[in-house]
Protein backbone atom coordinates (compact mmCIF):
# COMPACT_ATOMS: atom_id res chain seq x y z
CA UNK A 1 0.00 0.00 0.00
CA UNK A 2 1.28 3.44 -0.85
CA UNK A 3 1.07 6.73 1.20
CA UNK A 4 0.46 10.13 -0.58
CA UNK A 5 2.71 12.65 1.32
CA UNK A 6 1.53 15.97 1.28
CA UNK A 7 4.24 18.64 0.63
CA UNK A 8 4.19 19.37 4.50
CA UNK A 9 4.58 16.14 5.44
CA UNK A 10 7.88 16.27 3.19
CA UNK A 11 8.74 19.15 4.94
CA UNK A 12 8.55 17.17 8.91
CA UNK A 13 10.06 14.01 6.88
CA UNK A 14 12.97 16.24 5.75
CA UNK A 15 13.57 17.43 9.38
CA UNK A 16 13.69 13.69 10.63
CA UNK A 17 16.26 11.68 10.94
CA UNK A 18 16.72 8.01 12.27
CA UNK A 19 19.27 8.95 15.37
CA UNK A 20 17.76 11.51 17.10
CA UNK A 21 14.67 12.57 18.06
CA UNK A 22 12.84 15.75 17.78
CA UNK A 23 9.75 17.16 19.26
CA UNK A 24 6.31 18.28 17.55
CA UNK A 25 6.99 21.70 18.98
CA UNK A 26 10.10 22.02 17.45
CA UNK A 27 9.50 20.07 14.08
CA UNK A 28 6.76 22.88 14.29
CA UNK A 29 8.90 25.96 14.96
CA UNK A 30 11.10 24.39 11.64
CA UNK A 31 8.12 23.52 9.48
CA UNK A 32 7.52 26.91 9.17
CA UNK A 33 3.76 28.92 9.35
CA UNK A 34 1.18 28.16 7.54
CA UNK A 35 -0.76 30.08 5.43
CA UNK A 36 -4.03 31.58 6.93
CA UNK A 37 -2.04 32.90 10.28
CA UNK A 38 -2.75 29.47 12.74
CA UNK A 39 -1.72 30.04 15.87
CA UNK A 40 1.28 28.02 17.32
CA UNK A 41 -0.85 25.56 19.07
CA UNK A 42 -2.81 25.10 16.06
CA UNK A 43 0.72 24.49 13.89
CA UNK A 44 1.66 21.91 16.83
CA UNK A 45 -1.55 19.79 16.63
CA UNK A 46 -1.27 19.93 12.47
CA UNK A 47 1.77 18.56 12.88
CA UNK A 48 1.58 16.40 15.35
CA UNK A 49 -1.64 14.91 13.38
CA UNK A 50 0.85 14.26 10.14
CA UNK A 51 3.31 12.86 12.28
CA UNK A 52 0.78 10.54 13.86
CA UNK A 53 -0.34 9.42 10.01
CA UNK A 54 3.25 9.16 8.80
CA UNK A 55 4.08 6.63 11.93
CA UNK A 56 0.26 4.70 11.19
CA UNK A 57 1.96 3.98 7.65
CA UNK A 58 5.58 3.03 9.02
CA UNK A 59 7.48 6.67 7.79
CA UNK A 60 8.34 7.61 11.61
CA UNK A 61 8.31 5.60 14.78
CA UNK A 62 8.34 7.49 18.82
CA UNK A 63 12.13 7.20 19.63
CA UNK A 64 11.28 5.66 23.36
CA UNK A 65 7.78 5.85 25.53
CA UNK A 66 8.83 9.61 27.22
CA UNK A 67 7.44 12.94 27.45
CA UNK A 68 7.32 14.77 25.27
CA UNK A 69 7.32 12.60 22.33
CA UNK A 70 10.74 12.79 20.17
CA UNK A 71 10.07 11.75 16.83
CA UNK A 72 12.38 9.55 14.53
CA UNK A 73 12.42 8.48 10.95
CA UNK A 74 11.52 5.06 10.73
CA UNK A 75 14.30 4.16 8.61
CA UNK A 76 16.98 5.59 6.49
CA UNK A 77 15.88 7.15 3.70
CA UNK A 78 12.55 8.52 4.76
CA UNK A 79 10.18 8.09 2.53
CA UNK A 80 11.86 6.25 -0.53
Amino acid sequence: MTIHVTPYEEKILAILCPKWGTDTRRIAERCGHVAGGVSRASQSALVLNSLKRLEKHGLVKRLDGELPIAWVLAKEGGAE
